[in-house]
């Protein structure tokens, strides 16, 4: 998807030098690799439900119930929540009120892509990332979301309306599911325990978290959609 936005010209991405073509080709090629190994070690194998039966799945970031899962998901996320407010706080320093900021949101985009604000601190609020991916496995792991499953989704929101962009909060939705789908998928082939889920607070939280993230990209498409133009490559 990255790649194919670089080749469009929409925005303007940095000159991608050979070796970073060799990097990007190579992880793909890895990647690939990976999923081809399995598939053929599963064709060889004499056993022919050995990837497939119940096992006893023991893993060692549960072994104390997922508390340990829980605090590194949550000092991740207060991060990533930190360096949201302090991206809003120089916004506000800026251009002196919140309005003022929504009003200017064309200015604050192109400036955002052009190389930022100076005293934002850049890349910390990354952190939130791992966090969406370490809720999205305590989620499957507790079997029902929390207030804990919403919260780097707070700091992720926060820092896409600061720059008035709306990637960072899709990528992380994306992230969230394919953790949770995966570990859910992964639990319910343990023989040892019986990984109940409520599908009543599977729904009640699936709703609220697509409003709240569907209404955050909207406020952002709004603010950007007057005098936003760009010149694709001809």
């Amino acid at each position: 998807m990255l790649i194919f936005l670089y080749e469009l010209k929409l925005l303007p991405y940095p000159d991608v030098i050979p070796i970073t073509w060799f990097i990007i080709i190579s992880a793909f090629l890895s990647f690939l690799l990976g999923i081809i190994t399995i598939i053929s070690a599963r064709n060889l194998s004499s056993k022919k439900n050995y990837f497939s039966r119940p096992a006893n799945i023991s893993l060692r970031i549960f072994a104390d119930n997922g508390r340990m899962l829980r605090n590194v998901a949550i000092l991740f996320s207060t991060i990533c929540l930190l360096a949201a407010i302090q991206n809003w706080i120089m916004l506000l320093k800026t251009f002196g009120s919140i309005p003022n900021v929504f009003l200017n949101a064309v200015a604050i985009y192109h400036t955002t892509i052009s190389g930022g604000f100076k005293g934002v601190i850049p890349y910390v609020s990354q952190v939130g990332y791992p966090a969406v991916f370490l809720v999205g496995v305590y989620a499957a792991y507790k079997g029902r979301f929390s207030f804990l499953t919403f919260y780097p989704f707070i700091g992720i929101v926060l820092k896409d309306l600061a720059i008035f962009g709306r990637g960072g909060t899709l990528l992380a939705l994306m992230e969230f599911i394919f953790s949770f789908v995966l570990f859910r998928n992964l639990l319910n082939n343990d023989s040892s325990n019986k990984y109940k889920f409520s599908k009543r607070n599977a729904i009640i939280a699936s709703s609220v978290l697509l409003i709240f993230l569907v209404v955050s990209v909207s406020v952002v498409k709004i603010s950007r959609s007057s005098g936003v133009s760009y010149a694709g490559a001809s």
